[in-house]
């Protein structure tokens, strides 16, 4: 199953339980990274199509590249309509020859590189219009005539393993829904159970359009006759995956008829009657940085692992003050903005259950997120802390967080 473009950078514990109370919420924001090789007025169209390629809204970028360097795209960014699958980039004025080279894309602080377009709009097939290439030691994408795009899929993909029980055709719904209940995408999954095997559905994964808050997956023909146990079957759900990420099916969030079972030595959901349906979460983990005012240094970074349920999280808080010996997490159920002189700036509110988690600075922190459902989409004000022998402390900027299944 290919990764979409983005990529975000178990016991239950305080700061898991500490999500259910957040008011913190992802926007959706897409950055653009780019320059442009000449100088003068340079225009690109910048779209958020859906998975049948209309567009949902667009915006167009207009700057001067007198300066020749990198810049962000739109400035404050453009937010990605709900049902959002790709995002189209178009040069509009290469007037001969000059090039618009992107570095990357990013959604919330989930990074896109440059080169990891999956769609190239060259009109000249012998002369593509977007190349891979290394400018200033970066890879970017290279557009080179007017009207040239590329485009990102900004969307995740979501894969199912289930199996039936009972041989002959089988039947199921998955359906994407946003946070209101309404369906932006869904698939029919039909297959023969006459091996009674393992199967990743749908085949080659199914693209969850930007808003998706929750999976719905229904079993569409379990023919239960009461007394005939030939006729009930049942559709079992061993594990769903999304952007690479897998989480165990029993799960789930909303049951609409639907048991928790042991088949073959796993834990799965087990859909008995027809219709039955079972809802999973989903939300993209995301860490968005905030310096505060006035300005903290910038010394709480981004781990490898993103806040994902069943995952560790892994933040730094670096050796920005001097004879640090002690590296704190401070976290809370919503950001503030307090200037306390020497310290910094305090960014997360200490009235909403606060509680901190202890390291060591310059290296990762080990913060366990558990497989629940109920967390995902959930958000977190946390800020790094740094303290030195005497008992000094200083403030670091704030990443907050929402907990995410991919």
């Amino acid at each position: 199953m290919k990764d979409p473009c983005l990529k975000p950078t178990r016991p239950v514990g305080a700061l898991a339980l500490l999500a259910l109370a957040s008011p913190l919420t992802a926007q959706n924001l897409l950055t653009i990274e780019a320059r442009d090789d000449k100088p003068g007025p340079v225009e690109a169209l910048v779209e958020a199509r859906d998975a049948t390629g209309g567009v949902l809204d667009s915006t167009t970028i207009f700057w001067d590249a007198d300066d020749d360097g990198w810049r962000s795209l739109p400035v404050g960014g453009f937010a990605l309509p709900t049902g959002t699958t790709t995002v189209r980039v178009t040069y509009k004025n290469d007037f001969g020859p000059r090039d618009l080279f992107i570095d990357f894309i990013s959604v919330d602080g989930n990074v896109c590189d440059g080169p990891d377009f999956r769609a190239d709009g060259g009109p000249d097939p012998s002369f593509p219009g977007a190349n891979e290439t290394i400018l200033d030691g970066r890879s970017v994408a290279d557009l080179g005539n007017q009207d040239d795009w590329v485009e990102y899929t900004v969307a995740p993909l979501l894969s199912i393993e289930a199996r039936d029980d009972k041989p002959g055709p089988v039947e199921a719904l998955v359906e994407a829904k946003d946070s209101g209940g309404a369906v932006l995408a869904s698939s029919t999954i039909l297959w023969d159970a006459d091996d009674n095997g393992w199967r990743s559905l749908p085949a080659g994964g199914m693209t969850l359009p930007i808003g998706t808050a929750r999976v719905r997956v229904t079993f569409k023909n379990d023919s239960f006759t009461p007394g005939d146990p030939d006729l009930d079957r049942n559709l079992f759900i061993d594990t769903y995956e999304v952007s690479g990420f897998t989480h165990e099916a029993e799960d789930y969030c909303v049951d609409g008829g639907a048991g928790v079972g042991v088949v073959d030595g796993r834990t799965v959901a087990d859909l008995g009657n027809q219709n039955d349906y079972v809802e999973y979460e989903l939300a993209l983990a995301k860490q968005t940085i905030r310096l505060g005012s006035p300005a903290n240094p910038f010394g709480f970074r981004r781990g490898d692992t993103p806040p994902i349920i069943g995952e560790t999280w892994d933040p730094l808080v670096t050796t920005f003050q001097s004879g640090a010996i002690l590296a704190v997490v401070a976290v809370s159920g919503g950001p503030t903005n307090i200037p306390l002189g020497g310290p910094g700036t305090l960014l997360c509110d200490p009235t909403l259950a606060p509680l901190a988690v202890l390291g060591a600075p310059g290296v990762n922190f080990a913060i366990p997120i558990p497989e629940v459902c109920i967390f995902v989409g959930q958000g977190l004000c946390t800020q790094g802390v740094s303290v030195d022998a005497f008992g000094a402390f200083a403030f670091a900027n704030a990443l907050d967080i929402v907990i995410g299944s991919h």
